[in-house]
């Protein structure tokens, strides 16, 4: 048996937007920032990591009247990786 599980929180970047597949499922979709902070004085840094969300189904449609930019969230869930490459390679 395999299981996965994340769990983040952080800060929703931009409204939540609702959509429906052809076959009429709901899906919300926005995303999350989740920022690091590393070091101590002048070495302090601050990193920000993206993540994509996407809500199904029910879930979806009770959520999305409330999941605004700005707002913190706690997410939980499974992970669907995959790459980013930008114009430069």
């Amino acid at each position: 048996m395999s299981y996965q599980n994340l769990t983040i929180v952080g800060n929703v970047g931009r409204d939540a937007e609702l959509k429906y597949t052809p076959q009429g499922i709901a899906v919300l979709k926005f995303s999350v920032a989740v920022n690091k902070t590393t070091g101590k004085g002048e070495d302090k840094r601050q990193t920000t990591t993206w993540f994509n969300v996407t809500l199904w189904r029910e879930r979806a449609e009770s959520l999305s009247p409330y999941v605004n930019a700005g707002m913190q969230v706690l997410v939980t869930g499974e992970v669907a990786v995959s790459p980013y490459i930008d114009k430069n390679g």
